[in-house]
């Protein structure tokens, strides 16, 4: 700034006239976290983060830097989102220079990958909902939103003393839920959402499959298959007389499996905390009516042998 008069007398004026005039000059931003690709704006300029999460600009007012600072887009050109950013001076290191120091909020898109025991992938399309926490907060997911990756928050900037710092976030998986039942054991497994974009989950789903054979004949059969959850959902399957058939990957639970062409024990409870093999011995229609015929045939010769019999009698007391 500069006076109107080339030297003032407190003494003879009442005022001091002053004319101010803006001073260009450069604007040094720095960012906690570390964010490259962040967009900052002022006054028509506009100017980028580096790798280093550092940016400069020369402007032509650097009075007031800190309140005018804007930021252009809440989404850095890396893809995460920054959001709460809160403005700190810092000392200029020259003349014509403003210092500040940007802290915010980053977030960062992450898809979520789910994985049997074995490392198979399980379709997402299975999963009915999942919950995971960060602290004190909490987040739920369900299927419709799975498909596309969720906007977790990856850093956090917090000061301590009067320094501000960044704090890596870390999610612990509550829970994920398949057909009703539970998948995971809640707070076994942990992400940090700043070292991947992928969370692979491991889910405790088994495999069971079902085989049936004639209980009489002991030939493998062909049929219709019901598993009932333990939510009460049904899952229809068709069984072969050549392979056994796996069903799709089932979590804990007591499960009912019942197979059409079953007359007797096509009926079984199963109890799933492992892989499981199941082979129904069951009585069919083919198997009740040999039996059947084989009752009568047996009932037909006992009625015919004592007639026989009878007649036998008869025939040694009339020659006696």
């Amino acid at each position: 700034m500069t006076t109107a008069h080339a030297a003032f007398d407190p003494l003879g004026h009442r005022s001091w006239r002053l004319s101010l005039q803006t001073v260009h000059g450069l604007v040094v931003v720095s960012t906690v976290p570390a964010v490259a690709g962040v967009t900052f704006s002022l006054e028509g300029a506009t100017f980028t983060t580096d790798r280093r999460g550092r940016a400069k600009a020369p402007i032509e007012d650097l009075n007031d830097v800190a309140d005018r600072l804007r930021l252009a887009s809440s989404t850095a050109s890396s893809g995460v989102g920054v959001t709460n950013m809160r403005v700190t001076k810092l000392p200029p290191l020259a003349i014509r220079q403003r210092r500040v120091l940007v802290a915010f909020d980053v977030r960062r898109p992450v898809s979520l990958r789910f994985v049997d025991l074995a490392h198979h992938v399980v379709p997402k399309s299975r999963i009915s909902d999942v919950a995971i926490s960060a602290g004190s907060s909490s987040l739920r997911l369900i299927s419709q939103e799975l498909g596309t990756p969720a906007a977790l928050l990856t850093q956090q900037a917090s000061k301590v003393g009067t320094q501000w710092q960044a704090r890596d976030i870390t999610y612990t998986l509550r829970s994920v839920r398949i057909d009703g039942g539970q998948a995971v054991f809640n707070g076994r497994q942990r992400f940090r959402p700043s070292s991947s974009g992928t969370w692979t989950i491991t889910l405790a789903v088994f495999t069971l499959s079902v085989t049936a054979h004639d209980a009489f004949f002991g030939s493998q059969l062909s049929s219709h298959l019901v598993i009932t959850r333990p939510d009460g959902s049904r899952l229809p399957l068709q069984l072969s007389a050549a392979t056994e058939r796996n069903a799709p990957p089932l979590v804990r639970g007591l499960y009912s499996v019942q197979i059409d062409s079953a007359v007797l024990a096509g009926h079984a409870s199963v109890l799933v905390s492992r892989n499981e093999h199941i082979d129904l011995r069951v009585v069919t229609l083919w198997d009740a009516t040999v039996f059947l015929v084989l009752v009568l045939l047996i009932i037909v010769g006992a009625v015919l042998g004592g007639r026989r019999m009878a007649q036998r009698r008869a025939r040694a007391r009339s020659e006696g």
